[in-house]
């Protein structure tokens, strides 16, 4: 059965935050607001689903195909669901004498398309009052920002739709008209069920719009917006003594904020670190555990050539259909002392063959070279592939290992070379002491046997 809620539910309101760098720096004021807030660089950053608002300076719908003979189509970036703070810039929407902010559907009609379109470089210097029945909050609002801003202007811009473009649509309203029935700011219903504010850019202060947006989506879904600021917190209705705690909070807030923009600076340097550096030992070091053929072959060569060995690559010398051993492995300094040594990688357990056919291939040295000291022989097995490399256990049964013993012979479990190399790379042992672990073995080596070795040597 599929949950209904997930165990890591943030808590609400969830909101995003996707807009342009003048506006990021006037929004600071979230930090201190109850709920989950995030700045994305694309609606791809995250799933849409798991989120019920957004502050965006960016388009909610655009035209992806207009021409003379077909019907406008449209693409919506910003999921439909989503409750809107949408801070409308010239950047964004100035692009021509008209654009778009969004694309409604006319309730009932599904094949028809109300387009807001965004007009900018409108002559006039008029405000003229919105709908009535305005809150006074929002009344207030409207006087102390909208107006201003309005008059401040050499041209206007806002959204061009006409009354009677808009009397087939459910719940949209006019905080303040301009010239030639441009609308300043308003709300309205999304066609996802979501519900829009738009306000100009240069409102003095955005804080207070986003607070009672946040108390309109309270009243529509409070079960999405369960815990909203209300007009009794704002800082208009704060006493002396509150004001001076939360000027001193602002002030922690603003030194915190360099030193949380340096923190998310390196640990995002660290974060791609990290991936580099893991990236690197899945095509390197941890091929051990996990590779098999060729891959192996070349990661258990690194892995001796850092201990210290001097390792020959014989797949680079036998003919190809007349193959032997993979290495002869030598020791600087260590006289009349050879190994010759293959590596395996199966999913399933180590073969008795594999051993079988490394002692023939001893044989075969030892008849042709005739050394004054026959070889020892390695088998280098990464096994049980799928495995935690704890819990992959003997490499091979006592009656196997006692034969191999007897021909100077050692399994070793790639898991052991994994950590021995890793020991010496840290500086937690020299490759010289894990050589001299490693000259006269025999039987078998295992991760345990490696650990427990190691964790007796001194610091």
């Amino acid at each position: 059965m599929t949950p209904t809620r997930p165990l890591n539910q943030r808590d609400s309101p969830r909101v995003l935050i996707w807009v342009n760098e003048a506006i990021s720096e006037r929004i600071d004021f979230v930090q201190k607001l109850p709920g989950t807030y995030r700045t994305i660089n694309s609606m791809t950053d995250v799933d849409p689903s798991e989120w019920d608002a957004i502050i965006t300076t960016r388009h909610l719908a655009k035209t992806v195909e207009s021409n003379f003979m077909a019907e406008a189509r449209y693409v919506r970036p910003v999921s439909a669901h989503l409750c809107v703070l949408l801070v409308m810039t010239p950047e964004e929407f100035g692009g021509g004498w008209s654009d778009i902010i969004d694309v409604l559907d006319v309730p009932g009609a599904s094949d028809i398309h109300v387009p807001l379109a965004y007009k900018w470089n409108v002559a006039g210097h008029h405000a003229y009052p919105g709908d009535t029945g305005l809150s006074e909050s929002l009344t207030v609002l409207v006087k102390q920002q909208l107006i201003p801003a309005v008059a401040s202007r050499t041209r206007q811009f806002g959204v061009g739709v006409t009354d009677e473009e808009i009397e087939p649509l459910v719940d949209f309203g006019t905080f303040l008209r301009g010239p030639n029935q441009l609308r300043i700011a308003g709300k309205y219903v999304h066609p996802g069920n979501g519900s829009v504010w738009f306000i100009p850019h240069d409102v003095e202060n955005i804080e207070p719009w986003w607070l009672l947006a946040l108390s309109d989506w309270h009243d529509r879904f409070p079960n999405r917006f369960p815990d909203v600021p209300k007009w009794e917190k704002s800082a208009d209705w704060m006493t002396h003594a509150e004001r001076v705690v939360q000027a001193k909070l602002d002030a922690e807030y603003a030194r915190f904020k360099p030193l949380q923009e340096e923190h998310d600076a390196i640990t995002a340097e660290l974060g791609t670190e990290l991936e580099a550096a893991k990236d690197n030992a899945s095509r390197n070091e941890r091929v051990l555990l996990t590779g098999q053929d060729e891959e192996l072959q070349d990661a258990v060569l690194r892995a001796l050539v850092t201990l210290g060995y001097t390792v020959q690559d014989m797949d680079k010398l036998w003919p190809d259909k007349e193959r032997r051993e993979d290495y002869r492995i030598t020791e600087p300094g260590v006289d009349d002392w050879l190994v010759l040594a293959d590596a395996t990688g199966v999913t399933k357990g180590a073969k008795q063959s594999k051993l079988q056919i490394l002692n023939s291939n001893v044989v075969k040295y030892v008849f042709e070279e005739k050394p004054q000291n026959i070889p020892r022989q390695w088998l280098i097995v990464n096994r049980l592939i799928a495995r935690d490399p704890t819990t992959r256990g003997d490499v091979f049964r006592p009656d196997e290992l006692g034969p191999l013993s007897e021909n100077q012979g050692l399994a070793f479990d790639t898991a052991a070379l994994f950590v021995l190399q890793d020991a010496v790379v840290s500086g937690k042992v020299t490759a010289v002491l894990v050589r001299e672990m490693l000259r006269e073995r025999t039987g078998q080596l295992r991760l345990e046997d490696a650990r427990e070795w190691l964790n007796r040597q001194e610091p």
